[in-house]
């Protein structure tokens, strides 16, 4: 089995920012490509206005491969799809949540403070610094 993603970032907040009523971009900004012997499944996400401060992602999975497996693949996903969609919105909204209390820190430093983090940060060595925590 192999694999790739791909995640073009200015492409996903052009998307997440135009009007709720225009039309999904011609290429989705993430997308996901997953071969196997058996088949090859394609996904695509793309991110949609929904109101203040909140977003709808338009999820679309292909899915090509031997007839047999089809059907199976259909039953799975629609068994499956409510499960799938709250975990991804559990998972995005904790992303979210780290994010904003990520950021929250780094607003409530004082410049000089921040200005040494970031020098820190720059020129630390990964190698030897695999045991120190970070904050």
């Amino acid at each position: 089995m192999s694999g790739e993603a791909s995640l073009d970032l200015a492409a996903w907040w052009a998307a997440a920012a135009v009007a709720p009523v225009t039309p999904a971009p011609a290429h989705a900004p993430a997308t996901a490509r997953l071969e196997h012997r058996l088949g090859i499944a394609r996904l695509h996400l793309a991110p949609r206005p929904a109101g203040p401060g909140r977003w709808h992602v338009d999820v679309t999975l292909t899915v090509h491969g031997r007839w047999l497996l089809r059907p199976v693949a259909a039953l799975a996903l629609l068994l499956a799809g409510a499960r799938m969609r709250r975990g991804f919105l559990s998972s995005v909204e904790q992303a979210a949540e780290q994010w904003n209390e990520a950021l929250g820190r780094v607003r409530a430093m004082e410049r000089d403070e921040l200005r040494a983090k970031l020098a820190d940060y720059v020129v630390r060595n990964p190698e030897t610094d695999e045991g120190r925590e970070s904050g």
